[in-house]
């Protein structure tokens, strides 16, 4: 598992567990808009697998 597959991860744990995104932005080191883009995929059903995969 890469860096960025670890974080996207990471930040799909911890929506799950209802933390802010602001503090998760903040927690894993990305970007909010970052945090927003998986919130959105996870919103449209992707599951975890797909979401490591979203991006390259």
């Amino acid at each position: 598992m890469s860096v960025q597959q670890a974080k996207r991860q990471r930040i799909h744990d911890l929506l799950d567990a209802q933390i802010n995104q602001v503090d998760i932005a903040r927690i894993v080191g990305v970007d909010i808009r970052t945090v927003r883009r998986i919130q959105q995929a996870k919103n449209d059903g992707k599951g975890s697998t797909e979401l490591l995969d979203l991006w390259p």
